[in-house]
């Protein structure tokens, strides 16, 4: 991956952290078996960070 890929990714990932998880949950639709698990996984473990983090990333 290039820097300007993860670049849009963090600017993605802090205007919508929630809506960063909804699409990891989406992408878990479609992806093979064991990658589904993990995107099911780190959708998981993101949103409880976000909650205990009152919804903000910093």
């Amino acid at each position: 991956m290039d820097k300007e890929y993860d670049t849009h990714v963090c600017i993605a990932v802090k205007n919508d952290p929630y809506g960063f998880v909804d699409i990891l949950n989406k992408e878990a639709e479609n992806a093979c078996t064991g990658l589904r698990s993990l995107l099911v996984e780190a959708a998981c473990v993101i949103a409880n960070l976000l909650e205990k983090n009152g919804g903000k990333i910093e």
